[in-house]
């Protein structure tokens, strides 16, 4: 499949991940990939990249907690690494997938079963190749560097400065708040606990955090529209 092929159909997802609660649409990647690449491998890559993203986003968050609390970052970072090698021992393991596909074939979900198992497959066979899984999390790390230097950029422009790691640091966080399935991709949630820290952490007004929140859903909400209007017109 052509790289430009994926990317598009990973934009997409990421779109749909922005009107769907816990950023769920996602796993949309599935569907807009269904006719190109086998379903479980869709799956596998999904589900990894999630935990993956999960992992990064909790390990800035545990420097962030040893830098701006008196709380120690390795409790954080403990369960951080619990989480990704529970996720990993769970998906490499035969009892699970077995114990999951005859219950999905109790209930009835012969088809749905399939299609899990072809997944697990998957996931154990990804898990055997460690250099795939050290690039995706080293992409993952400076995909969330770039986020935090949308932050820079924009507070920068009401001339408030506040080095670059900080603002990856904290982006960090809201991106955390912002899976708790509350609302669509975490809206308000993520935009009220941005304000919060950064007027807690480093003294910005409320207005100015708040603009910059809410430049910040533009530019996604913007980049969603764009996605959505180029699969429309290359349709």
């Amino acid at each position: 499949m052509a790289v430009h092929a994926v990317v598009r159909e990973t934009w997409f997802g990421l779109a749909a991940g922005l009107i769907t609660p816990g950023r769920i649409g996602e796993f949309s990647l599935v569907y807009f990939l269904q006719d190109a690449v086998d379903e479980g491998d869709t799956v596998a890559v999904a589900i990894l990249d999630k935990a993956l993203t999960v992992f990064v986003l909790l390990a800035y968050a545990a420097i962030g907690t040893y830098l701006y609390t008196s709380i120690s970052a390795v409790s954080v970072i403990i369960v951080s690494i619990g989480f990704v090698l529970i996720t990993a021992l769970l998906a490499v393991n035969p009892g699970v997938q077995t114990w999951l596909g005859n219950t999905l074939s109790y209930y009835g979900y012969e088809t749905l079963r399939d299609h899990v198992i072809m997944a697990f497959d998957r996931l154990r066979s990804l898990a055997r190749r460690p250099s795939v899984i050290g690039v995706n999390t080293a992409l993952t790390f400076v995909k969330w560097g770039l986020t935090g230097a949308m932050f820079y950029t924009l507070f920068g422009g009401f001339d408030v400065s506040i080095p670059l790691f900080d603002h990856v640091i904290l982006s960090s966080y809201m991106t955390l708040s912002s899976l708790i399935p509350i609302s669509l991709s975490g809206l308000g949630v993520r935009e009220t606990v941005g304000i919060g820290l950064y007027t807690a952490i480093f003294g910005v007004s409320s207005a100015t955090t708040a603009a910059v929140v809410l430049l910040a859903l533009c530019i996604r909400y913007a980049f969603a529209l764009g996605v959505y209007t180029w699969g429309v017109i290359s349709s």
